[in-house]
């Protein structure tokens, strides 16, 4: 299999993270495909925001749990990127989907993880139009990651982990851990990964991708470990500057 580059909330060094331009132009670049976050409003709708609030990269502070989907839209949610984008709003789940295209994919993850996030992505797939191979669903959350791959069985789950808890002591820990969960593989902090853990993912038969790498001499270590995924803010442009070297 190939390495899969993938666009961290879009290509979000040059745009603004998980709005609309940001997957768009990971599409026009033809990443492999775009991450992004969801979370679910008052009114059940799924925003796509990293923060459980909009202060960050919005022009006003709502807890996105306790404001409607309509509150949430209302945000300019441009950050740094006003002066170049102007108003750019903070898109739903159903919006993001119409940007992966085909043969390419779309990582969502579970802010804050639950069944019951997970119950409404499921429902939002069933008419996205997209192939269970092109949607990838990743969590912090174990217990959401197991529920996921239990309810979602045609989809890819992995386990989003930082390995700085007892299942990185050691790669037989680690195996042991994925193996547990009964999900696809991990999503790794590259900062954190050695050649020993990812070599436990593999034997364990596990699918590895990681996150987030910007810089070629993390993108070429990672690479040397066999990795199936880099999940990189800058994704076009790190894959071109090693095809380049």
């Amino acid at each position: 299999m190939a390495l899969e580059w993938i666009s961290h909330r879009g290509e979000s060094a040059d745009a603004p993270e998980n709005t609309i331009p940001a997957f768009k132009l990971a599409r026009e670049r033809h990443t492999d495909g775009s991450e992004c976050d969801v979370h679910l409003t008052a009114d059940g709708q799924l925003a796509v925001c990293h923060d459980d609030t909009t202060e960050r990269m919005g022009d006003r502070k709502l807890v996105v749990a306790a404001s409607t989907a309509a509150e949430i839209s209302a945000i300019n949610a441009a950050g740094p990127f006003k002066p170049r984008y102007g108003t750019v709003k903070i898109p739903l789940l159903p919006e993001v989907f119409e940007c992966v295209g085909p043969g390419r994919r779309l990582y969502i993850e579970l802010k804050n993880g639950s069944p019951r996030l997970a119950d409404a992505v499921q429902r939002q797939l069933r008419n996205s139009g997209l192939a269970p191979d092109q949607v990838v669903i990743i969590s912090f959350d174990a217990e959401t990651c197991t529920y996921a791959k239990r309810t979602m069985p045609a989809h890819t789950v992995l386990w989003l982990t930082s390995l700085n808890g007892p299942e990185a002591a050691s790669p037989a820990a680690l195996a042991d851990r994925l193996r547990g969960l009964e999900v696809d593989g991990i999503d790794a902090w590259s900062e954190r990964l050695t050649p020993e853990l990812a070599a436990a993912v593999k034997t364990a038969g596990g699918y590895l991708a990681v996150w987030t790498v910007d810089d070629a001499d993390t993108a070429r270590r990672m690479i040397s470990y066999g990795v199936d995924a880099i999940t990189s803010n800058r994704a076009a442009a790190l894959r071109a500057e090693l095809q380049t070297l």
